[in-house]
């Protein structure tokens, strides 16, 4: 699962040796643009990640995009840029990664170079959500708490914390829950836990 803003190790290439025809070639397998470029993120070599970034964001690879994207938002290793930080998520929630569409959603709630738009922050983090984004369910449950853009619902909100906090990768979704749990009656929980199932059962998880 790919993180907001954190990538998951991969390898650059793959050697694997063959025979063909009685001979030892020996054939080089190369990873998608994105891998290359998540093998040099992690070597520390921000020039090569953007550059394969790029390339992969040239061809439209969601995942590509969306980390060229992660770079332009907070001025990593390039000149801060939010509108095209902006339009490269928007590239690739288009093209259905959950991720993006969380960031966008963070982006409009917070008005970072936008006008502040709960509404359309709302739709965004529910779109990710169903694609399985905890992030998108913790923040969305951050909103139905304080009835931030949408009506205050603690029950709909705890349902969402618990589904985010199941990936056991999101503290603070683990944390919430402990705090509305704290000001629910136990009758309360167990609809939030009902109206978790029901949640998760509608997901369908997509690469993140």
């Amino acid at each position: 699962m790919m993180r907001l803003p954190r990538l998951a190790a991969v390898l650059l290439f793959a050697l694997t040796a063959a025979s063909a025809t009685g001979g030892n070639d020996l054939q080089i397998r190369v990873k998608s643009d994105y891998e290359s470029g998540v093998q040099m993120a992690e070597r520390g070599d921000l020039n090569m990640a953007l550059i394969f970034f790029g390339q992969g964001a040239e061809k439209g690879d969601a995942k590509s995009l969306f980390a060229l994207g992660t770079y332009y938002h907070s001025g990593q290793g390039v000149e801060k840029d939010l509108p095209k930080a902006r339009a490269l998520f928007e590239r690739a929630s288009a093209a259905g990664l959950p991720a993006a569409r969380a960031m966008l959603g963070i982006i409009y709630r917070e008005g970072q170079g936008v006008t502040k738009d709960a509404a359309r922050a709302i739709s965004y983090f529910k779109q990710a959500s169903d694609g399985c984004s905890d992030i998108a369910q913790e923040k969305l449950a951050q909103m139905l708490y304080a009835g931030e853009g949408i009506a205050q619902d603690r029950i709909e909100a705890l349902a969402y914390l618990y589904v985010a906090a199941n990936s056991q990768e999101n503290p603070d979704a683990i944390a919430g829950v402990r705090h509305v749990e704290r000001e629910l009656s136990e009758a309360q929980r167990e609809q939030a836990k009902v109206r978790s199932f029901h949640i998760a059962q509608a997901m369908q998880c997509k690469d993140q």
